[in-house]
């Protein structure tokens, strides 16, 4: 499967928002989410970073903030 992972900016109405940090390709859900906790533990555990299904983007990394993700790995998380 495909993911994207998410630097969360905000919660609302059970969807995120927030910027893309990088793709997972071809691993489950669990490796993804095990990708986000390694990445938020690289950046001293400052962001949320969240696993979303990949993003369908072409041409580069995508800064922009993007709205109304649905967060699939909820399991670690207490919000």
């Amino acid at each position: 499967m495909n993911f994207s992972l998410i630097q969360v900016t905000d919660r609302e109405d059970g969807k995120i928002e927030g910027i893309w940090v990088q793709d997972h390709v071809g691993g489950t859900l669990e490796s993804a989410t095990q990708r986000a906790i390694a990445t938020e533990a690289a950046n001293g555990n400052r962001f949320d970073i969240a696993v979303v299904e990949r993003i369908p983007f072409e041409g580069g990394p995508y800064y922009d903030k993007l709205h109304g993700l649905t967060r699939l790995d909820t399991q670690r998380i207490s919000c």
